[in-house]
């Protein structure tokens, strides 16, 4: 009795490990690109004065320097010729804005003179100087007209006031009255020097007004200058601008390879698909339960 050889699977047999295709180089271990760096950016320029500002502050600082200069020989001259009458105070204040006024345009034209590019004293401190020199004229011209009123209209001839040895006319002479003059000629030389003190006072008056208000324009300029929007550019470096990563794309060999679906095989044969399908055992249909 023939027995026929039975043909039904003994059992699913283990299907072949699953093979991938390794691209050439690995490139999982790469760090992510940056995605931006930093644009070095040269150091912005210091503020500086434009050339017709600067020289016109500095022709109108001279001419300043050459207000102060006369007004402070006036005061000497006067000092030492006269000192009882009632100008004796604002002559001695006119003789300290002169000092000042004197010291500070040489501080400023020494700076010019030292540093490149016109680049003067600081303008805020311009501002406050000039402020309170323009302050201290306003107080001394008033007084000084004043007085020269009050000395031209009650000053008197008297010869018999003696000049005493220290070559000052003064009232402490008893033969002297306030306004008292010993001769006429003493007294013209008097009043022209205190019209003259009078006159550059009012030149310092405007100097330093004028100055002061272009300290002022210099200040919100630079102050403007350094508000100013600083736009950083930023270079991307090479590689993806999202901050992924993305694989080196591969050969057209090494492609094929790893896209492309691998056909089903007779088991032992079994070759996983792209991304590892397992190929069912002989015998069973796909989509199917074996």
């Amino acid at each position: 009795m023939d027995h026929s050889t039975s043909t039904q699977p003994s059992g699913p047999e283990k299907p072949a490990a699953a093979r991938f295709s390794t691209p050439n180089e690995a490139v999982n271990n790469q760090p992510a690109p940056q995605q931006f760096q930093p644009m070095e950016l040269p150091k912005p320029e210091p503020f500086k004065t434009s050339k017709p500002f600067a020289v016109a502050k500095l022709v109108l600082g001279s001419f300043n320097l050459v207000f102060a200069v006369v007004a402070l020989g006036l005061t000497l001259g006067l000092v030492t010729t006269s000192y009882s009458l009632d100008s004796f105070i604002g002559v001695i204040i006119c003789l300290s804005l002169a000092v000042a006024s004197i010291i500070w345009q040489l501080a400023e034209h020494i700076t010019l003179a030292v540093r490149r590019s016109w680049r003067s004293i600081h303008p805020g401190a311009h501002v406050g100087v000039h402020l309170v020199l323009w302050v201290l004229a306003i107080l001394i011209v008033p007084s000084l007209c004043l007085s020269l009123v009050y000395e031209l209209r009650d000053y008197t001839i008297d010869s018999e006031c003696e000049e005493n040895n220290t070559g000052y006319y003064s009232s402490s002479n008893f033969y002297c009255d306030y306004y008292s003059f010993p001769s006429q000629a003493a007294a013209n030389k008097y009043f022209q020097m205190m019209e003259a003190l009078t006159a550059f006072s009012v030149f310092l008056l405007i100097s330093h007004f004028t100055l002061f208000v272009m300290a002022c324009v210099e200040t919100d300029r630079r102050r403007k200058y350094g508000k100013k929007t600083k736009v950083v550019y930023l270079v991307a470096a090479p590689g993806p601008t999202d901050g992924r990563m993305y694989y080196t794309p591969l050969s057209q060999g090494n492609r094929a390879s790893v896209l492309a679906p691998q056909p089903a095989h007779h088991q032992g044969n079994a070759d996983p698909g792209a991304h590892g399908y397992y190929a069912p055992p002989s015998g069973v249909a796909p989509g199917t339960a074996a």
